[in-house]
């Protein structure tokens, strides 16, 4: 059952992606794609910058960038491609701030951090979530939450997959010690 559900939806993905590189139906797919993927660049965003204004803005450019270069996609899964916008498009943002603050030292994750400390408690991330540097949380919530696959997220961040592997045992363990 699980892989006839796996199979539906690289299927659905499949089409998706012919659609989206075709000439003459590429509109119709992308506000398919919008609809179908807003809230997991959203959850990238708000893991990178914090959840509020500054990562909505950053979701909605996400998507007007995958428009732009729409003639560049190559490939069957829009999913990843995507979710790389999105996380080159954060980095670029949290570079930025460090340019602005280079007076200062704070490192990218530093600044990352203020970032998210300055949103309105109403809009806290998962207190599990929060306790991890903001590098980790992104690799976090790629693996735990979109359920990704480390190839996935290699492709995502351009990190080695057993780097990743390493990063996300090393975190999980800190958490269930901090939840005992």
């Amino acid at each position: 059952m699980e892989k006839n559900i796996t199979e539906a939806i690289s299927n659905e993905e499949l089409e998706l992606a012919k659609r989206f590189s075709d000439d003459s139906t590429w509109e119709d797919a992308f506000n398919d794609i919008v609809k179908l993927y807003q809230g997991k660049i959203l959850a990238i965003a708000n893991s990178m910058l914090g959840i509020g204004r500054e990562a909505e803005d950053a979701a909605q450019e996400v998507f007007i960038k995958a428009m732009r270069s729409r003639k560049t996609f190559v490939g069957e899964r829009i999913r990843p491609w995507l979710k790389a916008i999105a996380h080159n498009y954060c980095t670029d943002i949290i570079r930025k701030k460090c340019r602005n603050r280079e007076v200062l030292n704070e490192t990218p994750e530093m600044i990352a951090v203020a970032s998210f400390e300055s949103q309105d408690q109403s809009t806290e991330l998962p207190a599990w979530l929060s306790k991890v540097a903001p590098a980790e949380r992104e690799i976090l919530l790629l693996r735990v939450v979109e359920e990704m696959s480390y190839a996935e997220i290699s492709q995502i961040t351009g990190m080695a997959e057993g780097s990743i592997r390493n990063l996300v045992s090393k975190c999980l363990k800190k958490l269930r010690e901090e939840i005992e």
